[in-house]
């Protein structure tokens, strides 16, 4: 049987790829050979880091048959990944590129300096991944032979969880990396302004990341009550949380197609997400979940107080969302199609 190298930011990192890559790893037949790239710190760091994770890349070539790169639109990413799809050609090696999304996958072929490592990228690969049909037509590639759409997924829970109720404390949830750019700021400006109009509230945020303290000042100095950090969470403890939870809040700015947004709609958390990568090949406003503009907190107030305005269509809108996720996003599906793809080249 082949062996695949895949490579990704630490399997334990708060990271959708870190999230992808283990659930591949423990539901495919195939042995894998995982590289970590990436990583925080300051520029020493990172650079030590890069050569020691570039040279493990090197020396485990000449012992796999396939190299799986995951990248996303960003200068750092596609930089670092072009090096490593380069250095799998020298070795001979077939080449499969997964892009997950990234803040500059909306204007890719529009920015000559991004548009260009992509189609460098592309040109030494035997195998392009999309996570859906919306970034094929973004990218252009409707005409490319080489493209295939695979959404990421999620193990399908077989479980239904209770429904908000009207006079209940409303629980929101957050789970992700504390980055500005997941629209946190924003988030918690809204809960703020609810908080002033007298709803009982409950914001948990879970997760770790560059921008926790910026964060945690943005929650100090609009003087929250209601907003808790929770750190990382996992396993049962990360269940139990999302189970908990009425409303899944993520008004990011750029986003490709999120673990977390997967993860709580199998559990029929509504989201109330912004419209923006892969999303819409999930959500369907007002059926299975909510839209928000970007950086629009008055949109956010808005849906929230629309999702409590509307008690008795909760049910309907969480029963949604747990049948989107069971249908058509099942990690089976998911596992077989790389096992395919992995077989045929």
């Amino acid at each position: 049987m082949k062996k695949i190298l895949i490579t990704s930011p630490s399997l334990t990192a708060n990271s959708g790829m870190s999230a992808f890559v283990s659930r591949l790893i423990e539901s495919s037949e195939y042995e894998f050979t995982h590289i970590e790239i990436g990583g925080g710190g300051n520029v020493s760091e990172k650079l030590r880091r890069t050569c020691v994770q570039f040279t493990s890349f090197i020396k485990s070539l000449p012992l796999v048959d396939i190299v799986h790169i995951n990248a996303c639109f960003d200068y750092s990413s596609l930089c670092r990944d072009l090096l490593l799809i380069i250095s799998s050609k020298i070795f001979g090696r077939k080449v499969i590129l997964h892009m997950h999304g990234g803040k500059y996958l909306n204007v890719a072929i529009n920015i000559f300096f991004v548009n260009a490592l992509f189609k460098a990228m592309l040109l030494f690969s035997n195998q392009l991944v999309l996570l859906s049909s919306n970034e094929v037509e973004v990218l252009s590639l409707e005409d490319c032979d080489f493209v295939k759409v695979i959404p990421n997924s999620v193990k399908n829970t077989g479980q239904k969880r209770r429904f908000w109720v009207k006079g209940k404390k409303l629980k929101i949830i957050y789970l992700g990396r504390l980055d500005a750019r997941k629209g946190l700021c924003e988030a918690i400006s809204a809960i703020n302004i609810l908080e002033k109009k007298g709803y009982a509230i409950e914001f948990h945020i879970y997760g770790e990341g560059p921008d926790k303290v910026f964060i945690q000042n943005k929650v100090s100095s609009d003087l929250h009550n209601s907003t808790t950090f929770k750190g990382n969470v996992s396993g049962k403890n990360k269940i139990i949380a999302i189970q908990a939870a009425d409303i899944f809040l993520m008004p990011s700015y750029f986003e490709g197609l999120p673990f977390s947004l997967l993860e709580v709609m199998a559990y029929g958390v509504v989201p109330i997400v912004t419209d923006v990568g892969s999303i819409k090949d999930v959500l369907i406003d007002g059926h299975n979940g909510f839209f928000v503009k970007v950086k629009d907190i008055e949109d956010i107030v808005q849906k929230i107080e629309l999702f409590m305005s509307v008690p008795d269509k909760v049910p309907f809108l969480s029963q949604n969302a747990f049948l989107k996720i069971s249908s058509d996003f099942k990690l089976e599906s998911t596992s077989k199609e790389f096992s395919n793809l992995y077989a045929n080249l």
